[in-house]
């Protein structure tokens, strides 16, 4: 059976499937007319008795019968089959639809929608909700000296322990490449965020046995909690992104509560870069020299070259901010 997900998940009825149970219903029909008719035969014969022949000409109208009914199960049973068959393709293909293929665990879209399902319960609870976002540091590294199968295994076991370091109701997701979603649906106090923070740390300090290797993984994660960091599940995500790029600012093997002046200094962050683009063109990097001092003789024994530079609204801006 040919089907293709549409963006609720579940397989489109094609037109290949409506001929195809079509033609199992004018097969259907067409056993039952041909019973019918067979039926009639050997009604007939039954009636006419004196007739010669009448015997032989039974017989074979109720063997027409018995093949007419016969046909008419086979062609049920086969139609039964396939709608089984069916049914259970639909169920696989909504899963893969709304599940990462490599770990196993709920994909983005699945996420989305738990989230969304836990702000709507938690404006009547008063719940707070959190989400965490995980990015592994410096991940790349393992795929590019031990190969991405390797990597793989690795996302694998990661994605593993962090189901293993929070509740049943809770979600890990993946959101791609290495970075995951967890979502805590129904928290009592703050104080439980912090708990299941350390707890997810905690479980990483040990390794991961991937092969003939020994691999020790540190993360970086941003938090973001309802209602305090915003009302909605896109706003969440969102700022515990912001978070978790904040803690990859600060090296990363940590973890990062959001706050609005992230959001802020992210928002600046990104002006500064598109200015950057244009600042050599206008000529406003300068360079200053610093000379070197020997403290022996107090002689100026060389210079330093430094970058500066010379925004049109900001003034001199150093090297540290950009």
């Amino acid at each position: 059976m040919n089907a293709e997900l549409v963006p609720g998940g579940a397989p489109e009825h094609t037109a290949e499937d409506s001929l195809v149970e079509d033609l199992f219903e004018q097969a259907v029909s067409a056993a039952d007319r041909l019973a019918g008719l067979a039926s009639g035969l050997a009604s007939d014969a039954q009636q006419l008795q004196a007739v010669p022949e009448t015997a032989r000409l039974r017989r074979s109208a109720e063997h027409g019968v018995r093949l007419a009914e016969r046909l008419r199960a086979s062609l049920l049973a086969l139609a039964e089959e396939r709608r089984r068959e069916g049914l259970a393709l639909e169920r696989r293909l909504l899963h893969l639809s709304r599940t990462d293929s490599l770990t196993g665990l709920p994909n983005i879209h699945t996420f989305n929608d738990r989230l969304e399902q836990a702000l709507s319960q938690a404006r009547f609870t008063g719940h707070a909700v959190a989400v965490l976002l995980i990015d592994f540091d410096r991940f790349k590294v393992v795929n590019d000296t031990l190969g991405h199968g390797t990597g793989d295994l690795l996302l694998g076991q990661a994605a593993e322990r962090l189901r293993n370091s929070v509740y049943a109701s809770d979600t890990v997701a993946r959101l791609g490449g290495d970075e995951f979603l967890v979502l805590l649906p129904r928290l009592g106090s703050l104080e439980d965020v912090s708990q299941v923070v350390q707890k997810i740390f905690d479980r990483f300090r040990q390794p991961f046995t991937v092969g003939d290797h020994d691999l020790f993984v540190t993360m970086s994660m941003g938090v973001s909690i309802h209602p305090l960091d915003g009302s909605t599940g896109e706003a969440l995500v969102k700022h515990a992104d912001v978070a978790m790029y904040r803690a990859k600012q600060l090296g990363g093997c940590g973890y990062q509560f959001y706050t609005p002046a992230m959001n802020a200094r992210a928002t600046e962050r990104i002006g500064l870069e598109s200015s950057l683009h244009r600042a050599l063109e206008r000529a406003e990097l300068v360079v200053h020299y610093q000379p070197l001092l020997d403290l022996g003789t107090g002689e100026i024994d060389g210079v330093e070259a430094l970058v500066r530079w010379q925004h049109p609204t900001r003034g001199l801006i150093p090297p540290g901010d950009f």
